[in-house]
């Protein structure tokens, strides 16, 4: 997961759909479509069906923002854990020389 989709949500937004409804008009599931806004990239089928409701392509809805920045290297995921404080994050070969 990349964070949320902010395009695809205000796109449902702008035309005052319910999740609900904008899934049947794109005919994916609920679920695939909240997961989408989520930052799961869906099946690239449901990407195709997403886009088309709209009048985008894929890469517009999929695209970072250029203001997007990747996380930093003390940020990046250590065995599954994302560092929610400042506290330095040791690596695993790190922790077991200790």
């Amino acid at each position: 997961m990349t964070g949320r989709n902010i395009k695809l949500h205000e796109l449902r937004m702008e035309k005052h759909w319910t999740l609900r409804h904008a899934a049947q008009h794109m005919g994916v599931s609920r679920t695939v479509l909240f997961n989408a806004e989520q930052g799961v990239m869906p099946r690239v089928d449901h990407a195709i069906k997403m886009a088309g409701i709209y009048n985008r392509s894929v890469e517009e809805l999929w695209t970072p923002a250029p203001s997007a920045q990747p996380l930093h290297k003390a940020q990046k995921c250590v065995r599954g854990f994302v560092p929610t404080s400042k506290r330095m994050v040791l690596s695993w070969s790190e922790t077991a020389s200790q």
